[in-house]
């Protein structure tokens, strides 16, 4: 079927109830210019593009404004797309579709960004776009179905993507990177997000869910597989009642919120769940509630909390039947941390345990596990280990939690720490040792994680001999130089990639020795040193569950001052008439060979002028020129220079002076007597040997003659 679309030639009258609007077109530049209302199905081709947009354009219900693979809207100061109706931009990984700012210098703010506020029969769907420079990339306000895919979502002012109550919307695929927040929802209720396989890169909050109002909820979420690095905070979900005197309105729910398999790094928190109800002060009534919902999966490291869950009210609070399970969680200044406050009420939920925490991999944090105020944990199959304290239980009011089959061992201060009313029945667990924990009076002979407590609120026996999945030996690290003795500014190569350990190794933390220290993932680590001396350099590694290796290596590196260039300079010949020329033969050596590629620079102290004043010496160390001497009216000597460098040396430098001699017979005669009695001298002994070759030749005609004559005489007597 052949599509119906604008084109550059047309002319386009749009009406709406508020009056028409002119859609103009340019026959001298490419491009479409739009405002006002859409009123009819419409695309924007690749052939009007750019789109330029000013004011805010609405699509009605009803209309679908469709833009080809491609396409780039520009958008003026404070205008929008507001999407009353269905959008589909769709483009391609070769063609992306680009929302943009028509600044110059775009900046954060500088549109409103895309609206979508249809009704359930309304969609909205973007694939392969980019989104950039508004105030909020994208508002999702609609129940219509929404999916926003594959798109690149970056330097909003305020969200990447807004979602205001419930929606019906899928987040996939996509890159949201420095953005205030990556993806923000607000509303009285916050339900009906999917956010699947998405990356979030330097956002303040990758993922901020926010429900503020009375009996506020945030429910129905799934945030799974995406990756969060360098985020203020990974996942906020925060459900925050208004202060009311009613208590019956005084109520906060976090409820059938499903966070799995995402990658977290560096996040100041991973992972922040809060309830907050808090009422007006004297009232009596309303709560906190977290429940029934799924952290598991996620691998979080390098946060100041990696999993942090609060209920907090002034009257009561719940955790209930939350699952934590098959979690990594490792080299965090605290790792799981939950706190509620239940007691005077009877549990939320018939369930026998708060929190079920089961085979999570807790390691290398400051804390490990953390539960303060009345939260029951059951503790099952996870491995805790090389943490300052592995479980950590502090509660004002008799709290039971159990802990069976985890491998708890080499946790630095305690294995299991228990305060004040808190109680723990941790049988069944290894500590690191065959003999078990060590405690003072209750298992003396111990070798194991120390523990503390009391028989009243710790119960130790039996413990397992043996541990019950592999133990995680700490990475051994080995450091080697390609060269233990340099100058001083010359690269050195360190490679720690010998390091073993029992998994693999995830970043190599080298110390340089003169305050200059990087981590690397690679194991090999370059190195400039700017003054001479001995430097000790040392080596940590950290395994893939945040476990350093207990030994640093070292290395010794000895840092010499840079060699020196010497220079050597030859003048053939070493006087020269005036404005005549000379060869300049240059040697540079670093006085046991030829230094190739120094770079050479060739001055004098007066006129005159260089075939080649610079250049770089060749593979012997060797530099050829030409000096052509200046104009001179009386003799002068000229200084030549040399200027020898190169990265790693010291500069060298060397002079030669150049005899330049006046023409004029006078001066020279004056000057230069030599010259004349060698060459008068010369004259005179080429005229002497002339003289004497010739008074030879006669002496030997009259010889001749002498003997021809008397031969004559002989045969005539005959």
């Amino acid at each position: 079927m052949k599509k119906q679309f604008i084109t550059l030639v047309h002319l386009m009258i749009l009406t709406s109830l508020s009056g028409m609007v002119v859609t103009l077109h340019s026959e001298e530049a490419k491009g479409l210019s739009v405002t006002g209302v859409v009123t009819s199905d419409t695309v924007w081709t690749l052939e009007d593009s750019p789109i330029e947009v000013s004011g805010n354009l609405t699509i009605i219900r009803g209309v679908t404004l469709s833009v080809e693979p491609g396409v780039e809207a520009r958008f003026e100061t404070r205008s929008s797309l507001i999407v009353n109706g269905s959008l589909y931009a769709v483009g391609t990984s070769d063609d992306r579709i680009r929302f943009t700012s028509n600044m110059s210098e775009p900046a954060a703010g500088d549109w409103d960004g895309i609206k979508f506020c249809g009704d359930e029969n309304s969609t909205f769907t973007t694939s392969f776009c980019e989104v950039e420079y508004a105030g909020d990339g994208i508002t999702i306000s609609s129940l219509g179905k929404a999916e926003i895919e594959n798109s690149v979502i970056k330097d909003n002012y305020l969200s990447g993507i807004h979602v205001v109550g419930v929606t019906n919307l899928l987040i996939q695929k996509n890159t949201l990177e420095s953005n205030a927040q990556g993806i923000s929802a607000s509303g009285c209720v916050n339900s009906g997000l999917k956010i699947l396989d998405n990356q979030f890169l330097k956002n303040e909050n990758g993922v901020y869910l926010y429900a503020y109002g009375y009996n506020c909820r945030i429910c129905n979420i799934t945030i799974s597989h995406n990756a969060f690095k360098d985020n203020t905070n990974g996942i906020h979900i925060h459900s925050h009642t208004k202060p009311t005197t009613k208590p019956d309105k005084a109520n906060a729910y976090i409820n059938n919120v499903t966070i799995s398999d995402n990658l977290m790094e560096s996040n100041e928190y991973g992972i922040y769940f809060v309830a907050e109800a808090w009422g007006e002060p004297g009232v009596l009534g309303g709560g906190a509630y977290i429940y029934s919902s799924t952290v598991s999966g996620n691998n979080i490291s390098f946060s100041e909390y990696a999993l942090y869950i609060d209920s907090t009210s002034n009257w009561y609070s719940w955790i209930s039947a939350l699952s934590i399970s098959g979690n990594i969680i490792h080299s965090s200044d605290n790792g799981i941390f939950m706190h509620a406050f239940r007691t005077p009420q009877p549990p939320y939920q018939d369930v026998p345990f708060d929190v079920i925490l089961v085979s999570n991999t807790v390691s290398a944090n400051g804390i490990g596990v953390k539960s303060s105020g009345d939260v029951r944990v059951n503790f099952t199959g996870n491995s805790v280990s090389y943490n300052s304290y592995g479980i950590y239980l502090f509660s004002p009011f008799p709290s039971q939690s159990v802990a069976h089959n985890n491998d708890i061992y080499r946790n630095t201060e305690c294995g299991v720490y228990v305060v004040e009313s808190a109680s723990i029945e941790a049988e069944d667990n290894y500590w690191g040792a065959p003999t078990g924990p060590y405690h003072e009076t209750l298992n003396p002979s111990g070798e194991g994680d120390r523990v503390n407590g009391s028989e009243e609120n710790l119960v130790l026996t039996p413990f397992s001999l043996k541990p019950f999945e592999e133990i995680n030996d700490a990475p051994f690290a080995i450091v080697q130089a390609y060269m233990t003795m340099i100058p001083v500014n010359q690269t050195v190569t360190f490679d720690g990639s010998e390091s073993t350990d029992d998994s693999f190794i995830v970043r190599y933390f080298f110390d340089f020795g003169d305050g200059a220290t990087i981590h690397v993932f690679q194991g090999i680590a370059r190195h400039v040193y700017a003054s001479p001396g001995v430097y000790n350099v040392s080596l940590v590694v950290m395994d893939d569950l945040g476990v350093n290796s207990t030994n640093t290596a070292i290395e010794t590196i000895t840092v010499t001052p840079p060699p020196s260039l010497v220079v050597d300079i030859f003048l053939s010949p070493l006087s020269v008439l005036s404005e005549g020329q000379v060869k300049v033969e240059v040697h540079v050596n670093d006085e046991a060979a030829g230094v190739e590629a120094a770079s050479v620079e060739l001055a004098s102290d007066q006129d005159g002028n260089f075939e080649a004043s610079s250049g770089l010496t060749d593979s012997t160390g060797d530099f050829e020129s030409a000096f052509y001497a200046p104009s001179v009216s009386e003799p002068t000597n000229v200084r030549i220079t040399v200027t020898a460098s190169k990265e790693g040396y010291k500069n060298g430098s060397a002079d030669a002076y150049l005899s330049v001699l006046t023409p004029h017979p006078g001066e020279i005669w004056s000057d230069s007597r030599w010259i004349w009695s060698v060459a008068i001298t010369t004259i005179v002994a080429v005229v002497a040997i002339l003289v004497l070759l010739r008074r030879k030749r006669k002496q030997n005609l009259s010889f001749s003659s002498g003997s021809r004559t008397q031969g004559e005489k002989e045969a005539n007597a005959r």
